[in-house]
Protein backbone atom coordinates (compact mmCIF):
# COMPACT_ATOMS: atom_id res chain seq x y z
CA UNK A 1 0.00 0.00 0.00
CA UNK A 2 1.30 3.42 -0.86
CA UNK A 3 1.70 5.82 2.03
CA UNK A 4 0.17 9.25 2.03
CA UNK A 5 2.98 11.65 1.20
CA UNK A 6 3.08 14.25 3.97
CA UNK A 7 6.63 15.41 3.64
CA UNK A 8 9.03 18.29 3.99
CA UNK A 9 12.68 17.95 3.18
CA UNK A 10 15.50 18.49 0.83
CA UNK A 11 18.83 16.80 1.45
CA UNK A 12 19.65 18.46 4.72
CA UNK A 13 16.43 19.64 6.32
CA UNK A 14 15.00 18.17 9.47
CA UNK A 15 11.29 17.49 9.50
CA UNK A 16 9.10 20.60 9.72
CA UNK A 17 5.90 20.97 11.66
CA UNK A 18 3.08 23.51 11.51
CA UNK A 19 0.70 23.63 14.43
CA UNK A 20 1.23 19.99 15.35
CA UNK A 21 0.68 18.66 18.87
CA UNK A 22 4.17 18.54 20.31
CA UNK A 23 5.07 15.57 22.46
CA UNK A 24 8.16 17.18 23.92
CA UNK A 25 9.61 18.72 27.03
CA UNK A 26 9.27 22.50 26.75
CA UNK A 27 12.24 24.34 28.23
CA UNK A 28 11.77 27.98 29.15
CA UNK A 29 14.59 30.51 28.98
CA UNK A 30 15.29 34.20 29.33
CA UNK A 31 17.26 36.34 26.94
CA UNK A 32 17.52 40.11 26.42
CA UNK A 33 15.73 41.72 23.45
CA UNK A 34 17.76 41.97 20.26
CA UNK A 35 17.29 43.81 16.99
CA UNK A 36 16.39 41.95 13.84
CA UNK A 37 19.07 41.30 11.28
CA UNK A 38 18.54 41.42 7.54
CA UNK A 39 18.19 38.13 5.72
CA UNK A 40 21.28 37.01 3.88
CA UNK A 41 21.21 36.92 0.09
CA UNK A 42 21.99 33.43 -1.21
CA UNK A 43 22.88 32.67 -4.82
CA UNK A 44 21.68 29.55 -6.62
CA UNK A 45 25.28 28.34 -6.86
CA UNK A 46 25.76 28.74 -3.13
CA UNK A 47 22.46 27.01 -2.39
CA UNK A 48 23.35 24.07 -4.65
CA UNK A 49 26.70 23.71 -2.88
CA UNK A 50 24.95 23.57 0.49
CA UNK A 51 22.81 20.73 -0.77
CA UNK A 52 26.02 18.73 -0.85
CA UNK A 53 27.85 20.21 2.14
CA UNK A 54 25.00 19.77 4.63
CA UNK A 55 23.54 16.64 3.09
CA UNK A 56 22.41 13.71 5.23
CA UNK A 57 22.16 11.40 2.24
CA UNK A 58 23.65 8.03 3.14
CA UNK A 59 24.32 9.09 6.74
CA UNK A 60 22.00 6.38 8.06
CA UNK A 61 22.25 4.08 5.04
CA UNK A 62 21.04 4.34 1.47
CA UNK A 63 17.58 2.99 2.31
CA UNK A 64 16.92 5.29 5.28
CA UNK A 65 13.56 7.09 5.27
CA UNK A 66 13.74 8.88 8.65
CA UNK A 67 16.52 11.44 8.16
CA UNK A 68 17.17 13.43 11.36
CA UNK A 69 14.50 11.58 13.33
CA UNK A 70 17.30 9.03 13.68
CA UNK A 71 18.89 11.46 16.15
CA UNK A 72 16.03 10.84 18.59
CA UNK A 73 17.27 7.57 20.04
CA UNK A 74 15.91 5.54 22.96
CA UNK A 75 18.60 7.15 25.11
CA UNK A 76 17.53 10.65 24.08
CA UNK A 77 13.91 9.88 24.90
CA UNK A 78 14.93 8.59 28.31
CA UNK A 79 17.02 11.70 28.96
CA UNK A 80 14.12 13.91 27.88
CA UNK A 81 11.69 12.08 30.16
CA UNK A 82 14.04 12.68 33.09
CA UNK A 83 13.55 16.44 32.62
CA UNK A 84 9.84 16.28 33.41
CA UNK A 85 8.90 18.21 36.57
CA UNK A 86 5.19 19.03 36.27
CA UNK A 87 3.89 16.76 33.51
CA UNK A 88 2.13 19.61 31.71
CA UNK A 89 1.46 19.07 28.01
CA UNK A 90 1.45 21.93 25.52
CA UNK A 91 -0.62 21.53 22.36
CA UNK A 92 0.19 23.38 19.15
CA UNK A 93 -2.93 22.03 17.46
CA UNK A 94 -5.44 24.33 15.78
CA UNK A 95 -9.22 24.15 15.59
CA UNK A 96 -10.47 22.96 12.22
CA UNK A 97 -10.63 26.13 10.13
CA UNK A 98 -13.64 26.14 7.78
CA UNK A 99 -13.37 29.83 6.83
CA UNK A 100 -11.69 30.68 3.52
CA UNK A 101 -9.55 33.83 3.61
CA UNK A 102 -6.06 35.06 2.74
CA UNK A 103 -4.63 32.90 5.54
CA UNK A 104 -6.63 29.80 4.68
CA UNK A 105 -6.88 29.16 0.94
CA UNK A 106 -8.14 25.59 1.45
CA UNK A 107 -10.76 25.46 4.23
CA UNK A 108 -11.31 22.31 6.23
CA UNK A 109 -14.43 20.51 5.02
CA UNK A 110 -16.68 18.56 7.37
CA UNK A 111 -19.95 16.81 6.70
CA UNK A 112 -21.88 15.07 9.45
CA UNK A 113 -23.99 12.16 8.25
CA UNK A 114 -27.00 10.78 10.15
CA UNK A 115 -28.31 7.28 9.60
CA UNK A 116 -29.91 4.37 11.39
CA UNK A 117 -28.44 1.17 12.79
CA UNK A 118 -30.33 -1.51 14.70
CA UNK A 119 -33.16 0.83 15.54
CA UNK A 120 -30.80 3.56 16.76
CA UNK A 121 -29.82 6.87 15.24
CA UNK A 122 -26.10 7.15 14.60
CA UNK A 123 -23.88 9.92 13.31
CA UNK A 124 -20.69 9.76 11.30
CA UNK A 125 -18.24 12.30 9.90
CA UNK A 126 -16.65 12.88 6.53
CA UNK A 127 -13.53 15.05 6.52
CA UNK A 128 -11.59 16.58 3.66
CA UNK A 129 -8.55 18.82 4.00
CA UNK A 130 -5.67 20.10 1.88
CA UNK A 131 -3.56 20.79 4.91
CA UNK A 132 -0.37 22.36 3.53
CA UNK A 133 0.04 26.00 4.44
CA UNK A 134 -0.51 27.76 7.76
CA UNK A 135 -4.17 27.16 8.57
CA UNK A 136 -4.23 23.45 9.43
CA UNK A 137 -2.24 21.41 11.92
CA UNK A 138 0.00 18.98 10.10
CA UNK A 139 3.42 17.41 9.96
CA UNK A 140 5.31 17.75 6.71
CA UNK A 141 7.50 14.87 5.72
CA UNK A 142 10.43 14.01 3.53
CA UNK A 143 8.77 14.02 0.13
CA UNK A 144 7.14 17.45 0.48
CA UNK A 145 10.04 19.08 -1.37
CA UNK A 146 12.58 17.76 -3.84
CA UNK A 147 15.74 19.22 -5.35
CA UNK A 148 16.57 18.64 -8.99
CA UNK A 149 14.25 15.66 -9.23
CA UNK A 150 15.45 13.97 -6.04
CA UNK A 151 14.02 13.75 -2.55
CA UNK A 152 15.88 12.85 0.65
CA UNK A 153 18.51 10.15 0.24
CA UNK A 154 18.34 10.39 -3.54
CA UNK A 155 14.86 8.90 -3.96
CA UNK A 156 13.37 10.02 -7.26
CA UNK A 157 10.28 12.20 -7.50
CA UNK A 158 8.93 9.42 -9.73
CA UNK A 159 7.98 7.72 -6.45
CA UNK A 160 5.30 10.39 -6.03
CA UNK A 161 2.01 9.20 -7.49
CA UNK A 162 -1.56 10.43 -7.27
CA UNK A 163 -2.45 7.72 -4.76
CA UNK A 164 0.58 8.27 -2.54
CA UNK A 165 4.34 7.89 -2.34
CA UNK A 166 6.24 4.62 -2.62
CA UNK A 167 9.08 5.97 -0.47
CA UNK A 168 9.48 8.41 2.44
CA UNK A 169 5.94 7.89 3.74
CA UNK A 170 4.99 9.63 6.97
CA UNK A 171 4.14 6.22 8.39
CA UNK A 172 7.85 5.75 9.04
CA UNK A 173 7.45 8.16 11.97
CA UNK A 174 5.04 5.71 13.60
CA UNK A 175 6.99 5.80 16.87
CA UNK A 176 5.97 9.41 17.30
CA UNK A 177 8.23 12.22 18.41
CA UNK A 178 9.20 12.43 22.07
CA UNK A 179 12.26 14.47 22.92
CA UNK A 180 13.42 17.66 24.59
CA UNK A 181 11.61 20.65 23.10
CA UNK A 182 12.74 24.25 22.94
CA UNK A 183 10.19 26.97 22.23
CA UNK A 184 11.91 30.00 20.71
CA UNK A 185 9.82 33.15 21.24
CA UNK A 186 11.32 35.54 18.70
CA UNK A 187 8.63 38.27 19.08
CA UNK A 188 9.35 38.44 22.81
CA UNK A 189 13.07 38.42 22.10
CA UNK A 190 12.68 41.42 19.80
CA UNK A 191 10.25 43.21 22.08
CA UNK A 192 7.25 43.07 19.71
CA UNK A 193 3.80 41.50 19.88
CA UNK A 194 4.23 39.51 16.68
CA UNK A 195 6.47 39.17 13.65
CA UNK A 196 5.46 40.71 10.36
CA UNK A 197 4.96 38.17 7.56
CA UNK A 198 8.23 37.33 5.86
CA UNK A 199 10.37 38.30 8.85
CA UNK A 200 13.70 36.48 8.78
CA UNK A 201 15.01 34.67 11.86
CA UNK A 202 18.80 34.66 11.81
CA UNK A 203 21.51 32.67 13.54
CA UNK A 204 22.06 35.68 15.79
CA UNK A 205 18.43 35.46 16.89
CA UNK A 206 18.70 31.77 17.69
CA UNK A 207 21.95 32.20 19.59
CA UNK A 208 20.52 35.19 21.48
CA UNK A 209 17.89 32.90 22.94
CA UNK A 210 20.75 31.68 25.13
CA UNK A 211 19.82 28.01 25.32
CA UNK A 212 22.46 25.27 25.61
CA UNK A 213 21.45 23.56 22.38
CA UNK A 214 21.81 19.81 22.25
CA UNK A 215 21.13 17.22 19.57
CA UNK A 216 17.80 15.96 20.85
CA UNK A 217 15.07 18.52 20.66
CA UNK A 218 12.29 20.19 18.75
CA UNK A 219 12.99 23.76 17.69
CA UNK A 220 9.76 25.77 17.32
CA UNK A 221 9.24 29.37 16.15
CA UNK A 222 6.44 31.56 14.78
CA UNK A 223 4.87 30.50 11.48
CA UNK A 224 4.81 33.93 9.79
CA UNK A 225 8.58 33.96 9.79
CA UNK A 226 11.32 31.61 8.71
CA UNK A 227 14.92 30.95 9.51
CA UNK A 228 17.41 32.21 6.97
CA UNK A 229 19.07 29.68 4.72
CA UNK A 230 22.46 30.27 6.32
CA UNK A 231 20.99 29.06 9.62
CA UNK A 232 20.89 25.59 8.07
CA UNK A 233 24.63 25.28 8.73
CA UNK A 234 23.98 26.29 12.32
CA UNK A 235 21.17 23.77 12.73
CA UNK A 236 23.37 21.03 11.29
CA UNK A 237 26.13 21.85 13.78
CA UNK A 238 23.61 21.75 16.64
CA UNK A 239 22.33 18.39 15.42
CA UNK A 240 18.71 19.27 16.11
CA UNK A 241 16.36 16.52 15.04
CA UNK A 242 13.25 18.43 14.07
CA UNK A 243 12.09 22.01 13.61
CA UNK A 244 8.67 23.55 13.34
CA UNK A 245 6.45 26.60 13.58
CA UNK A 246 3.54 27.62 15.73
CA UNK A 247 0.67 29.52 14.11
CA UNK A 248 -1.21 30.08 17.36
Amino acid sequence: MKANSRYQSNQFSPFFVAGLFVTAIAVSSWAPPTLAQAAEAVSRTEFDSWMLEISNWGRWGNDDELDTLNLITDQKRTEAAALVREGTTVSLSLFANKQQDSFNANPFQHNLMRSGFGGHEVAGDIYSVQYHGFAHSHMDGLSHFAHKGQMYNGFSVDNLQADGSDRLGIHHAYKGVFTRGILVDIPWLRGVDYLEPGTAITVADLEAWSIPYMNWYWLVWECQSSTTWTSMHWQRRQQNAIAGTSCL
